[in-house]
């Protein structure tokens, strides 16, 4: 397991920053704090354009984590270059494995490099994360601080019923922004019922990113287009 995926520092997220004018190495340290799987190459497209490949599993499960960790790569990355217009776009191609990378990008998106910072620690952010659950009746399956630079976190859990948390993924999502979570990289919310998935929502702090999805039936109780 690489170092900040699920592992608890005793101190306070500090971050010292190696500035370099090398986007590849850039992207390499962000790689370095998050999950290997959904990392399948990255070049340069354009002066300050680049072309990230992600391998997503076939049946779409964990599509929309594996595209926060880019969008947290991205941002990370940028934040590492001396010179951060460098990076200044992100064009994202999706294939699963065993199938060619696509000639047409899924989407894209501009890396705007807003400024991040967390005073807590990792055990403190999961202190944090394990609090709220408890309000909402939530049983956590697995809390994890990624690592992209500062520290990110990824939430998963179950709930007793649809109906007990039908509307209240909005209030969720407020209360752990509003815990020990401020100034985080970003948050990536997974929550499931006894029949399955419920909801799944995520944002990206240095990009100013944020979606959802949901299960037919299921109100997130989150404004959507």
């Amino acid at each position: 397991m690489l170092a900040g995926c699920g592992h608890s520092t005793p101190g306070a997220n500090v971050v010292t920053v190696t500035r370099t004018d090398d986007v590849g190495a850039a992207y390499d340290a962000a790689l370095a704090g998050l999950d290997p799987p959904y990392f399948d190459g990255m070049e340069r497209s354009s002066p300050d354009s680049w072309r990230q490949v992600l391998l997503v599993p076939a049946d779409g499960s964990d599509q929309m984590l594996a595209e926060w960790e880019g969008y947290l790569a991205a941002g990370a990355a940028r934040a590492r270059l001396t010179h951060p217009s460098r990076l200044s776009r992100v064009d994202v191609f999706e294939h699963a494995a065993g199938e060619a990378v696509p000639s047409d990008a899924e989407y894209g998106y501009r890396v705007t490099g807003h400024p991040v910072s967390s005073p807590a620690s990792d055990s403190e952010l999961e202190a944090g994360v394990a609090s709220v659950l408890r309000e909402f009746h939530l049983t956590p399956t697995s809390v994890r601080v990624l690592h992209p630079l500062g520290p990110a976190v990824v939430v998963e859990a179950t709930a007793p019923s649809a109906a007990s948390v039908d509307g209240r993924m909005g209030q969720l999502e407020s209360a752990l922004a509003s815990s020990k979570l401020s100034g985080i990289e970003g948050l990536y919310v997974a929550v499931d019922g006894p029949d399955g998935p419920l909801f799944r929502g995520e944002s990206a702090e240095r990009i100013a990113e944020g979606g959802q999805w949901f299960a037919d039936g299921f109100d997130s109780g989150i404004p959507h287009g």
